[in-house]
């Protein structure tokens, strides 16, 4: 994760509920990874 990916993580996190936090942590993982391949569409 770059220090622009962690920022916005950081910021997403914060604002998730306890209920959707692991969902959301992993939806992001997958963006991010995605866009380290150039498949992020």
């Amino acid at each position: 994760m770059n220090k622009g990916q962690e920022q916005f993580f950081n910021f997403i996190m914060e604002r998730v509920t306890e209920e959707g936090r692991k969902e959301a942590e992993e939806l992001l993982k997958e963006s991010f990874k995605k866009q380290a391949n150039g498949t992020f569409n």
